[in-house]
């Protein structure tokens, strides 16, 4: 008594399995799985592009000085995965026609996301290694992987 008759194809929002029937759902499970790639790439960007590398020139009393240098995740990589989401958000909301264009606009943000981290973090950890350290005499110049990723130097008196 009192209860309204459902339609076949309607359903509760008990579980997953039922969420097609709330319209838009199909886009919306596309956008938590974007976010949550995204956030996972992130942190296994943020994980990946630390090390640390340190050379002292000279052999025992000879060394003067020892430089350190220390790789870190670049914050401007994290603002380009958050850009790429809101992007692509901005761009279903505004020009997708189709629930298929809108999944379509999400799964190329996924794999932007996914490229972005990945090519950094290539990139960040190959140039780090590529320092010639072992050239330094005190006044070197070094090029760091800016933007794709952080390096700290430090020089500190021999021991």
């Amino acid at each position: 008594m009192g209860e309204t008759p459902r339609s076949a194809g309607a359903s509760t929002l008990s579980g997953d399995a039922l969420l097609p029937a709330v319209p838009g759902a199909t886009i919306l499970i596309r956008v938590r799985r974007l976010i949550s790639a995204t956030a996972l790439v992130a942190v296994g960007y943020g994980f990946l592009s630390n090390g640390s590398r340190a050379f002292c020139p000279g052999a025992g009393p000879a060394a003067e000085s020892c430089v350190s240098l220390q790789l870190h995740p670049s914050p401007f990589v994290f603002a380009a995965l958050a850009f790429v989401v809101f992007v692509a958000i901005g761009r279903v909301l505004r020009r997708a026609r189709t629930e298929a264009d809108a999944l379509r606009t999400l799964d190329r943000a996924a794999l932007v996301g996914t490229a972005i981290a990945g090519v950094s973090l290539l990139i960040g950890v190959v140039w780090f290694g590529l320092i010639p350290l072992e050239s330094w005499n005190g006044s070197a110049t070094y090029i760091f992987p800016f933007p794709f990723a952080s390096v700290d130097l430090t020089v500190t008196p021999a021991s």
